[in-house]
């Protein structure tokens, strides 16, 4: 997998098979995700999912489609609709973009995801909290790989998460994407509940927000949890050999 440096947002890549991935949100800026996807060899986009409708999310939707084949479209939302650019970057590749549910199936070669947050019927009515938070399993010649996709969910969210998903604690997960780019209000209780190997960061370098939050930074640290950041790597690679997880700069 890969996470592409979009500045202050996020945009994951998972390679499905040669020249096709699964693509997790695209970023603020167009070109930053364009310049990602064509580094890393993306012809085909099996799935792009926009994990919520904020624009550090889906703002670079259309450069991340254009000259690529794109075969589904997904977001998730608190609000009605999408918005312009998901609707036409849909139309573009002669799609309607999809509206996730608990009970979507992404139907991808090579590896298995499943949603699981928001659940059931419910829509959390705050956006941050409406992320789509996907459960990734990828194999690799030694063993899978288990990632988890969180968006931008904050504490209430997780909490509840957790709470519907035991399996996430009992079972634990390779990878955790931090949730939104390492704010305070993403919370703890997830990355102490499943300790992940590692956690990634995608955050924008000198961000006004102050992301990531020291009692994040601290809480990794404290759980000794090797952590990889855009704002200090750029755009990288994550691969699994032997029983090592190896991050790669793609610089």
């Amino acid at each position: 997998m890969a996470m592409c440096d979009v500045g202050q947002g996020d945009g994951i890549v998972v390679r499905t098979t040669a020249g096709h991935a699964l693509v997790v949100d695209a970023g603020p800026d167009p070109d930053a995700m364009d310049r990602c996807l064509d580094h890393l060899e993306v012809d085909v986009i099996d799935a792009l999912v926009i994990t919520h409708l904020h624009d550090d999310h889906y703002g670079g939707v259309v450069r991340a489609i254009r000259g690529r084949a794109l075969t589904a479209l997904y977001y998730s939302t608190s609000e009605e609709s999408p918005p312009r650019e998901v609707t036409e970057a849909a139309a573009a590749a002669g799609l309607e973009a999809e509206r996730l549910t608990s009970s979507t199936t992404l139907d991808l070669p090579q590896i298995q995801v499943d949603v699981l947050w928001p659940t059931g019927d419910t829509v959390p009515s705050e956006e941050n909290n409406a992320s789509a938070v996907l459960d990734v399993v990828v194999p690799t010649p030694d063993r899978s790989v288990t990632l988890l996709l969180t968006g931008d969910i904050e504490e209430d969210a997780a909490a509840a998460l957790l709470a519907a998903e035991p399996a996430l604690a009992e079972g634990g997960v390779d990878i955790l994407k931090i949730a939104h780019h390492g704010a305070r209000n993403g919370g703890t209780a997830v990355l102490e509940a499943i300790a992940p190997s590692l956690a990634l960061i995608s955050v924008g370098e000198d961000n006004d927000y102050g992301h990531p939050h020291p009692v994040i930074i601290d809480a990794l640290a404290r759980l000794g949890i090797a952590t990889a950041r855009t704002d200090e790597l750029g755009s990288f690679t994550v691969e699994v050999v032997g029983d090592t997880v190896e991050v790669r700069t793609l610089r």
